[in-house]
């Protein structure tokens, strides 16, 4: 008996988070890698993937491509080259002050053991 509701409950994780992960696109995911997101627990935060792919270059960095038809950047003012979006750190620094902020308070920002049972008795209740 506890073996069979320990594995619907492992089943009913498993079902929700691929649900949410659906949400999202395969190059969400990257960004969201990329920034340390986890977008099952912190789903909240996934908007910041979204504006990081939105973002404009800002002046008078210029995007081309590499023979690999990899995106770099490059500002011709400092003569800096990247593969990195020139405002990564802004994304990172959001990600940290989102974390830290108000904006996260009842959303799941407690110690990961607790976030998966809390959410697991979530699922529980929605199976």
């Amino acid at each position: 008996p506890r073996d069979e509701e320990e594995k619907r409950l492992a089943e009913a994780v498993a079902r929700k988070e691929e649900e949410i992960m659906k949400r999202y696109s395969e190059e969400e995911l990257e960004v969201a890698r990329y920034l340390g997101i986890d977008p099952v627990i912190e789903h909240e935060l996934m908007f910041i993937c979204q504006r990081y792919l939105e973002a404009p270059l800002p002046s008078p960095w210029m995007e081309f491509a590499a023979d690999d038809g990899t995106p770099y950047s490059h500002n011709p003012d400092t003569n800096e080259t990247t593969y990195l979006h020139p405002l990564d750190e802004y994304f990172k620094t959001l990600v940290k002050k989102k974390r830290g902020s108000k904006f996260m308070e009842g959303a799941g920002r407690q110690k990961p053991a607790r976030v998966r049972q809390a959410y697991s008795d979530e699922v529980v209740e929605m199976a």
